[in-house]
């Protein structure tokens, strides 16, 4: 307990590296434990159109669009179903149909109308994505409802939106190593300020190991808090409670092994 005090009131000392550094270590702890949460409601909540083939489609207002997007998510072919609302169409119509070659009545745009994206699954066989718009004509009736062409990915698009694709896939891993790198350079910096003051600690309390001894206990103290929360947001990943706790260990001993005593 006496480590841990130490610790804290070293913290308090600098308020903004130790505020950053402790918030970081936490955020590592819960990222890692809940990292398959954290992917799907962060990288993964819109998926990207630009690697597969979809149709924009405008349906009469008096129509739910929230069920026809739940009905279609149903289908095995549908990646996903993205409600546009009324104003975003509004706003956008010219455009679109400048962009899409519709085929129904344009007299839609007289009356209150909204917007669906509708985005295929990859490599779905032409004959499934017409089976899907078919069924979409038949949901909601021909009359309601006007269809935009199909859109295969662009070539060019796909090329250029490569790190994109890598962030949305791989998201989640590329935020953890970015955290820990900040991880070892703050733990380093406040590493500094702790080796100063236990120098001081140690030499008049007569303590041996002070720096260590409260480097570890803080770092430890940061973890247990993590796993912590970590179960009271619902079940964690093992797995990633783990690593982290590797990881934040590893930061502890190469701040132990490169210190050197700065006094």
């Amino acid at each position: 307990m006496f480590y841990l005090k130490q610790y804290i009131k070293i913290n308090s000392r600098h308020p903004l590296l130790g505020a950053v550094t402790f918030l970081l270590a936490l955020g590592f702890v819960l990222l890692l434990g809940h990292r398959q949460a954290v992917e799907t409601w962060v990288f993964k909540k819109m998926p990207s159109s630009f690697e597969r083939s979809y149709f924009h489609a405008l349906v009469s207002g008096k129509e739910n669009q929230n069920w026809i997007s739940r009905k279609l998510k149903e289908l095995p072919g549908v990646h996903y179903v993205q409600i546009l609302g009324k104003k975003k169409v509004e706003g956008r119509a010219k455009n679109i149909l400048k962009g899409l070659n519709f085929t129904g009545s344009s007299t839609l745009f007289n009356i209150d109308f909204s917007g669906l994206k509708v985005i295929f699954k990859k490599n779905l066989a032409l004959r499934s994505q017409n089976l899907i718009r078919n069924y979409l004509s038949r949901l909601v009736g021909a009359e309601k409802l006007t269809l935009g062409a199909t859109k295969d990915p662009d070539p060019g698009l796909l090329q250029k939106s490569y790190w994109i694709r890598v962030l949305r896939e791989k998201g989640s891993w590329g935020v953890t190593g970015l955290y820990f790198l900040a991880l070892i350079g703050l733990f380093y910096l406040l590493s500094v300020r702790i080796s100063r003051a236990t120098y001081l600690v140690g030499q008049f309390q007569r303590r041996e190991n002070v720096f260590p001894k409260t480097l570890v206990s803080g770092i430890s103290f940061t973890l247990v808090l993590g796993i912590a929360l970590s179960f009271l947001l619902g079940p964690p990943s093992y797995l990633g409670l783990l690593i982290s706790a590797i990881g934040l260990l590893s930061i502890s001993l190469l701040a132990l092994t490169k210190q050197q005593w700065n006094i």
